[in-house]
């Protein structure tokens, strides 16, 4: 890679011609992948053994001193070829069991983990033998899974068993957030215990509260400190004994950057790296939680790169190697989850969000020579981990644009494209300072947050806003089951009109927000009082400073995030009610549920009628779009309403991860002619699968007709093209184009899947040889093969009949 990089220079430049990584990291992606994935019980046992000798006293001590235990017990390695080092776990992508969080469903797993569909783990009888002998009995009725069963009250539970929505965050810690990584860097462990003994010093510091949460605070800095030394110490020994000379200097220099990192600021490139690996090292021993992101990576550690290029420390090339070292530690991590969560979460989808470009806190572009290196890594490793995103604006440089397009067309469904334009509004609307608006990073999947401020709690809930709608049709009632799950409205026959239906709608809407929302701060409330984050509020402002946990409404911010899946059935169906039943009369409402809840059983002739005479959204078509927009912004407003226990608001959004597919199977047939237990439409914001028939402008513009800025948590939108819609030489330029016309529609978020369906099919057919075959899902990008085979042929049926080339 040349020294410098113009970025108003036509892209690519000759050295991306051929992207691929270096010989050390193709051996490093290799044996990333080939070392099988297997259970990793020493958190649970090390973090009970910890439980069981500081029982009775506050628990913000004893999660502090459990994560001092954790890196004085576990297990580390550094492996061959490793610059960058450290991981949760002593193998990679191991399934690591905080016991803390949920045991039950794992005891009735564990002996399927091997060969259940989704996310697969090995595991061996000694290991199940402990669990169940030393470790799970210790847990069973104080894990937080426990406590949340025993403390939602029957509404709630009526309400979730009937597949209105569900309640995330109940078996494992929060996570969703972004930590002050510049923060981190900039002070070291010595600055930031300096500013602990600070703030414990204030005098308004009174209460037996906060000095409990400075004590353990402490802690938590001297486990930090203990985890870099330990590596170090590891890394001597090995420099020692290492008969090659290199690799003997290497391992050296490993253990002079752990050992000056555990007392200092990191003062280099490297060292930076190394610290920000270690922060998201120690955030995953605390928690074991997901979407610990990284944020704005391009902006925090320019200057040690720009030191280093200056000096001549390293050159560009170097660099551009020990970033992509990073890269591969990020992949390193995957999360444990039941059966049925991993069929919302399919893929192990961790979040390491960084977010590349966007624009300066006192505004302007802020490309960097970084966002550029980011872009390459992505395209020499092809990885699904870190999440990587773009932020676009008015000004955004053609060459960076170009630089993303080129890593898109690759087919690794990254970077997704977040749009300032939109963005930034909706963040002032919610009471975010301008500045700190400005600087908006993305957590997990495509979740909005400010850097180091705020606690979004931005995955609360999924709430489903197609089975609303059945259980509407059907006067509140499951159609198979007929038990009473909403309100008792009127069922469609007994309506005489279509404004009718709509009103039992919003009644039925309004009744199951309300019992989201009273779920969801149930589950809040319980994360506060018995999973506390000592080491994590250390990286969030106001903690200190308040002596506050984050998870007791420390952050500067405090929101909570919840979904709403799917608006696109939702706009078909009402519009196919309005013009079968009501306008043009060609079905009696009586038939309509009749073939619903038979699931089109001898009537595939009415169900192709319905599909193909009704305008579906995604066609720039105000007949069904309105009810997008209708619904959307309603549900949107109905969300916001609602205060957070912690002292923020509710934030809507509208995405789905891999949802769309398990909620599909909670809801009967709908009236746009999708079949019971079929997968909804995907993403958040996409149309149904094989309905957006006039190409991508129109489909834009049928989502652009939503007030998107009320959706303030975060949206989806996937779109399909395939691979020769990159090929020719003005391909890029004319990629672009179709960027800057998504930034003018005020469209918060767009991702691309570039793959056809013929090279999945050949995939499912021969797995070994597409290992590496990288599909985006919703919100984050995952290897097909990884997938099981439900959700690879909703993936198909999508791709096919929705490419663009």
């Amino acid at each position: 890679m040349s020294q410098q990089f113009d970025p108003t220079s036509p892209f690519p430049p000759a050295e991306w011609e051929t992207t691929r990584p270096t010989a050390r990291a193709a051996r490093l992606k290799r044996r990333l992948f080939e070392t099988e994935r297997w259970i990793d019980v020493e958190r649970a046992r090390f973090a009970t053994e910890s439980y069981r000798t500081t029982e009775g006293q506050p628990i913000a001590l004893r999660r502090a001193k459990m994560l001092l235990h954790l890196v004085r017990s576990m297990s580390l390695a550094i492996h061959p070829d490793e610059l960058i080092v450290g991981n949760r776990s002593v193998w990679p992508r191991m399934g690591v069991i905080a016991p803390e969080g949920a045991v039950e469903w794992v005891d009735r797993e564990l002996e399927i983990l091997p060969t259940r569909p989704q996310d697969r783990f090995q595991i061996n009888a000694a290991q199940i033998e402990e669990l169940r002998a030393e470790i799970f009995p210790y847990w069973r009725g104080q894990t937080l899974e426990d406590i949340v069963a025993a403390r939602i009250p029957e509404d709630v539970e009526r309400a979730v068993r009937g597949k209105a929505f569900s309640l995330n965050q109940t078996d494992h810690a929060q996570g969703h957030i972004l930590p002050d990584v510049e923060a981190w860097l900039y002070l070291g462990i010595c600055g930031l215990r300096e500013k602990v003994l600070a703030a414990r010093q204030q005098p308004d510091v009174q209460t037996e509260g906060q000095q409990i949460f400075y004590e353990a605070s402490l802690i938590a800095l001297q486990a930090a400190q203990e985890l870099m030394q330990r590596y170090a110490s590891l890394a001597r020994p090995l420099a020692a004994t290492c008969p090659e000379a290199a690799r003997r200097e290497e391992l050296a220099r490993i253990a002079e950057i752990c050992d000056w990192l555990s007392e200092h600021p990191a003062r280099d490139f490297r060292e930076a790296l190394q610290a920000v690996w270690f922060l998201f090292v120690l955030l995953q021993i605390e928690s074991n939680a997901s979407s610990f992101s990284p944020g704005r990576f391009d902006q925090y550690m320019l200057p040690y790169l720009e030191r280093d290029l200056a000096s001549g420390r390293l050159s560009l090339t170097q660099a551009q190697e020990l970033l992509e070292y990073l890269w591969l530690k990020f992949s390193g991590v995957v999360l444990l989850r039941s059966s049925k969560s991993a069929r919302y979460f399919a893929g192990f989808p961790i979040g390491f969000n960084i977010v590349l470009g966007g624009q300066r806190p006192g505004g302007g572009d802020a490309t960097t020579i970084l966002s550029y290196m980011a872009l390459r890594a992505q395209a020499d490793l092809g990885l699904t981990q870190p999440n990587l995103s773009i932020r676009l604006h008015q000004n955004s440089p053609e060459a960076f644009l170009q630089a993303a397009a080129f890593v898109i067309g690759r087919g690794s469904g990254m970077p997704q494209v977040f749009n300032d334009e939109v963005i930034i509004p909706a963040q002032l609307s919610r009471g975010v300072a301008p500045a700190d608006a400005l600087n908006y990073a993305v957590v997990g999947c495509v979740e909005l947050s400010t850097p180091g401020k705020a606690l979004g709690w931005s995955d609360a809930a999924m709430f489903n806003l197609t089975r609303v709608l059945e259980l509407t049709l059907f006067g509140g009632r499951d159609p198979q089951t007929g038990e009473q799950i909403g309100l008792e409205t009127p069922p469609l026959d007994q309506m005489s009109g279509f404004a009718e239906l709509e009103a039992a709608y919003e009644q039925q809407l309004a009744h199951f927000v309300r019992l989201m929302v009273k779920g969801c701060n149930i589950v809040d409330a319980i994360h506060a009082e018995i999973y506390p984050s000592p080491f994590l509020s250390l990286v969030i402002s106001d903690c200190l400073e308040r002596g506050l946990d984050v998870t007791a409404g420390g952050a500067h911010y405090n929101f909570s995030g919840v979904q709403g899946v799917q608006l696109a059935n939702v706009a078909d169906s009402l519009a196919a009610v309005r013009q079968a039943v009501f306008d043009e009369k060609w079905l009696t409402a009586a038939d309509l549920l009749a073939a619903l809840k038979e699931d089109f059983a001898g009537r595939e002739v009415l169900r192709q009628r319905l599909i193909n005479r009704v305008p579906k959204y995604g066609n720039d078509d105000d007949r069904v779009d309105q009810y997008a927009q209708k619904w959307g912004n309603r549900y949107s407003d109905l969300v916001g309403q609602y205060p957070t226990i912690r002292g923020g608001v509710y934030q809507p959004g509208f995405y789905t991860v891999s949802a769309h597919v398990p909620m599909g199977a909670n809801v009967g047939s709908t009236p746009d002619g999708r079949h019971a237990g079929t997968p909804l439409a995907d993403g958040g914001l996409s149309p149904s699968a094989g309905r957006d028939r006039r190409g991508a402008t129109a489909a834009l513009n049928s989502v652009a007709k939503i007030n998107l800025q009320l959706a303030s948590n975060g949206t989806l939108l996937n779109m399909k093209f395939l691979p020769s819609f990159f090929a020719g030489p003005e391909a890029l330029k004319k990629f672009v184009i179709l960027l800057r016309g998504f930034g003018k529609l005020h469209i918060p978020h767009v991702q691309f899947n570039v793959v056809s369906a013929e090279t999945l099919r050949q995939a499912q057919t021969h797995p070994e040889e597409y290992r590496s075959l990288v599909v985006r899902v919703a919100g984050y990008s995952a290897y097909f093969t990884e997938l099981d085979k439900t959700l690879q042929d909703e993936i198909i049926s999508r791709t096919e009949f929705t490419d663009v080339g």
